[in-house]
């Protein structure tokens, strides 16, 4: 899960929100089905700036997560997201990897893939789009992620549509502030 919350002292705080950068964490379930102490995703995911919005393929061995684009920075000064894959290796998480369609001028964020873990769904700035951020998707072909496709006009609006999450039948949840 996601949080700004943290067991551990932190070293750098948020500047805009006052609270804590995001980062990854896990909690482990016991037997009774209570949760153990939260801790730190191990390995390279928890970066100095935020770091969230994860998804897992199925074997459970790659991770993608939303990421602080350190030298994007839209129009407005705002610093942009990217989409980031990760390795479980020996149970940390390592071998941090841009994916090929993020760029420094506008965000990719929140990711979610689909059952069979060949669609990635998530939410963009980029240009051509609907609104302010709209719903793409991308489809991994030869090991590779292809460039995104929009979802179009029935998926997204002028405002913004984000936090896509791709669940059970295939349906497709999302957060809007462009639908009624």
């Amino acid at each position: 899960f996601t949080t700004t919350s943290r067991i551990e002292q932190s070293n750098l705080k948020g500047d805009r929100s006052r609270k804590n950068y995001t980062d990854l964490y896990f909690s482990k379930t016991s037997a009774d089905g209570t949760y153990g102490t939260p801790v730190p995703l191990p390995g390279e995911v928890n970066d100095r700036l935020h770091d969230g919005m994860a998804c897992f393929s199925e074997d459970g061995k790659t991770m993608y997560f939303t990421r602080n684009n350190k030298g994007g920075k839209a129009e407005d000064g705002v610093v942009d997201l990217k989409i980031c894959s990760a390795e479980l290796v020996d149970g940390k998480w390592i071998n941090v990897k841009d994916l090929s369609f993020n760029h420094k001028r506008y965000s990719n964020c929140h990711p979610t893939l689909s059952s069979d873990g060949r669609k990635m769904y998530f939410a963009s700035s980029r240009p051509g789009g609907f609104g302010g951020m709209d719903l793409y998707v991308s489809e991994l072909k030869e090991g590779k992620w292809q460039e995104p496709t929009n979802l179009g006009a029935a998926t997204n609006t002028s405002g913004n549509e984000i936090f896509p999450f791709y669940g059970e039948g295939g349906n497709l949840f999302f957060s809007s502030d462009g639908h009624g």
